[in-house]
């Protein structure tokens, strides 16, 4: 990534992850490099960050048990990231050119923060992951019919509805900002009720085809 200049006009940069090799490799490359006799393994620990506001928070990261395998760590995983971090150009940037950085990993970087949020309060629940995938639908088991990857089971399919999809509420909140189209549709077949979808891009017509594809041809379809 070093001297890469592509990303210097971007508004926002997202660095997803983080490079961090086995612990053994650490090990015999702070052997090789630093002669040193590196044993050990990465273990958790808690690391502090530096917020905007003059507070403190820390974090749990990994580090090399060792001294000098921890040096190897750093400069592979966080200095790294600190290089994808400056393809931005933050540092030449004016307030009327300013750049946005999300770090979705855990790693304890000598940056300035303002603001850190746990994962499991901000990924992706699985009405975000169907809408991604191309449409959302409110039926357990049409889901699992559409994207049979996002489950273990038709069981666990419904298991994770009922419990992030509020007894069959939608959860608008999850998807502040978007521009949603919906549609009510009904499969064909006897004992068939009103399902409802929901999609991003894409015309009526098209998400009709997508989910006929996936569910058989519908008896009926409208869209709102």
């Amino acid at each position: 990534m070093a001297g890469i200049d592509a990303w210097k006009d971007v508004r926002a940069l997202i660095v997803i992850g983080r490079p961090l090799p086995r612990d053994s490799d650490v090990s015999i490359l702070a052997g090789v490099h630093l002669g040193a006799e590196a044993a050990g393994q990465y273990h958790a620990t808690a690391a502090g960050l530096w917020m905007r506001d003059g507070r403190s928070r820390t974090i749990r990261v990994l580090r090399h048990g060792n001294s000098e395998a921890e040096v190897i760590r750093a400069a592979i995983c966080d200095d790294e990231l600190i290089q994808v971090i400056g393809r931005g150009r933050g540092v030449n940037r004016k307030a009327d050119r300013p750049l946005d950085v999300h770090i979705l990993a855990d790693v304890a970087l000598p940056l300035v923060h303002d603001r850190i949020l746990p994962w499991d309060s901000i990924k992706p629940g699985i009405y975000e992951q169907m809408l991604l995938a191309g449409a959302a639908v409110d039926s357990a088991s049409d889901a699992y019919a559409l994207s049979p990857e996002m489950f273990s089971s038709l069981e666990q399919a419904k298991s994770v509805f009922r419990r992030e999809l509020f007894k069959g509420q939608i959860p608008y909140v999850y998807i502040k900002g978007l521009t949603l189209k919906s549609a009510a549709y009904r499969r064909a077949g006897r004992g068939r009720g009103w399902q409802r979808a929901w999609w991003i891009e894409g015309s009526s017509s098209d998400i009709q085809l997508r989910l006929e594809d996936g569910l058989g041809e519908f008896a009926e379809w409208f869209p709102d």
